[in-house]
C-alpha cells in the first residue's frame, strides 16, 4: 500500500438520494481510481474525536503505480447541522481532496429521502415532523457554505441529477475530466444503476 497524496483523495458528499451510488459505481470501473473499502466510511461525520490520517488511508488499498485518486462517498458530509463540523475536519486531517456534490430538486429529493428512511429505519412519523433535517439537506447553498471558508471553489463538481438520468455518459466523462482521470474506461457495461435514486 503505498502513502497516498493529499491532493489525490476525492470525496463524494452528497447529497443523499441524488445519484451518489451510481457515480460512485461507476468511477471505480477506472483503474486509475481506488475504491474505498466501505463506499460511505463517513469518517469525518462520525462523533469520534481525533481524525489521524493513517486511519483514514487504511480504508484504502492504494498503489501509487496504478491509481490517481483515492475515492469515498459519504453523504453525511452534507447533512450540517445534523452533523457539524465536517469541513474543518477535512481540513484538519491535512489532506486536500476534490469534492463532487450530486444535487437534485428539492422537493423530490426530500420525498425520496423520506421514503427511504421510512423503507430502511422503520420510521413512521410524519413528514412535517422532520422536515427541517429534510429541508436543511436540500439547502445546497447551506452545505458549500461550510466547505467555503475551508475549501477554493475549484475543489468542487456540483452536478444536477436530472442531467445524469438524462445522459450518464455526459456526466461521468465531465466527473473524469474534473478529476484528470482518462474516462475511455466508460462504456454501455459500465452504464449499471444509472436510475437509482
Amino acid at each position: 500500500m503505498s502513502q497516498i497524496p493529499s491532493d489525490s483523495y476525492v470525496i463524494i458528499m452528497g447529497a443523499m438520494k441524488c445519484g451518489t451510488s451510481s457515480i460512485y459505481g461507476q468511477l471505480i470501473q477506472s483503474k486509475q481510481v481506488c475504491a474505498c473499502s466501505k463506499k460511505e466510511p463517513e469518517f469525518f461525520s462520525s462523533p469520534k474525536k481525533g481524525f489521524p490520517l493513517d486511519a483514514y488511508n487504511q480504508l484504502w488499498d492504494f498503489s501509487s503505480d496504478v491509481h490517481k485518486i483515492a475515492l469515498e462517498a459519504s453523504t453525511g458530509y452534507s447533512k450540517h447541522p445534523s452533523f457539524s463540523g465536517v469541513p474543518e475536519k477535512i481540513y484538519k486531517s491535512g489532506i486536500r481532496p476534490k469534492f463532487i456534490y450530486m444535487v437534485r430538486n428539492p422537493y423530490e429529493r426530500i420525498i425520496s429521502h423520506y421514503f427511504h428512511n421510512r423503507a430502511n429505519e422503520g420510521l413512521r412519523d410524519s413528514l412535517l415532523k422532520h422536515l427541517d433535517y429534510y429541508v436543511d439537506v436540500s439547502n445546497y447553498y447551506l452545505q458549500l457554505k461550510q466547505y467555503s471558508e475551508f475549501f477554493p471553489k475549484e475543489s468542487f463538481l456540483v452536478l444536477d441529477f436530472a442531467d445524469y438520468k438524462r445522459n450518464p455518459e455526459l456526466v461521468v466523462s465531465r466527473c473524469c475530466e474534473f478529476l484528470g482521470i482518462d474516462d475511455s474506461f466508460y462504456g454501455n457495461d459500465v452504464i449499471g444503476n444509472q436510475n437509482k435514486t
